[in-house]
């Protein structure tokens, strides 16, 4: 094998052993955490690489490029999520009870939960697998996370099938470009909270032209 690769070998069998670890049943539930099996696992591999995983995406960054850049995919991200929130199969797969409930603790509760499972998420896929791969074959690195990020929605609505390449092409820029993942656990977290705002409401009739 070409020394060149070995890195990227590696982080790629870290990868598909962390991604599987949450669904074997023999894992102890508190090894399946998003915080764990996604954040912390792979950061752990980092460490026992000698690579450190603030150079991996979990530090600060670019914060001026990531605000503005945030900024840019915020507007995206809201304008596209109220057409989504309007598809019946986004409606039926995302109608949270926690909405319906009116109960704000609840609803606090809920995005907290949703932000922690992300940050893990991204770190897996636009962190510990994306940076490692693009210090060696560059722009593509992008495409592969992307990818098969993508195949991690196979069983999602096919909107959010197809939409998930571009949205994960998107989250894969804005890591490289800030050099931090937090900017996309904000993207990723706003695209979500906002489908399901935007369906609550429209069920309400509380939005227009919905």
């Amino acid at each position: 094998m070409n020394r060149s690769m070995i890195v990227p070998a590696v982080v790629l069998t870290g990868f598909f052993v962390c991604l599987t670890l949450p669904a074997n049943p023999s894992v102890p539930a508190v090894l399946k955490h998003p915080l764990v099996a996604y954040l912390a696992c792979p950061a752990l591999l980092l460490l026992l690489l000698r690579k450190n995983p603030l150079h991996n995406g979990i530090g600060i960054g670019n914060w001026k490029k990531g605000l503005w850049l945030s900024l840019l995919a915020s507007i995206a991200v809201l304008c596209a999520c109220f057409l989504f929130a309007r598809v019946p199969a986004m409606q039926a797969a995302y109608s949270p009870a926690r909405w319906g409930s009116g109960d704000i603790e609840t609803i606090l509760l809920g995005e907290w939960n949703r932000a922690g499972a992300l940050a893990g998420w991204e770190f897996l896929f636009r962190g510990f697998l994306l940076f490692p791969l693009y210090e060696y074959i560059g722009p593509a690195a992008n495409l592969i996370q992307a990818t098969l990020c993508a195949v991690t929605h196979i069983h999602k609505p096919m909107l959010e099938l197809y939409g998930s390449l571009p949205f994960a092409l998107l989250l894969g820029y804005l890591a490289r470009r800030s050099e931090s993942i937090w900017y996309g656990v904000y993207i990723h977290w706003l695209l979500g909270f906002s489908l399901e705002a935007y369906i609550a409401l429209g069920h309400k009739r509380w939005l227009p032209f919905f």
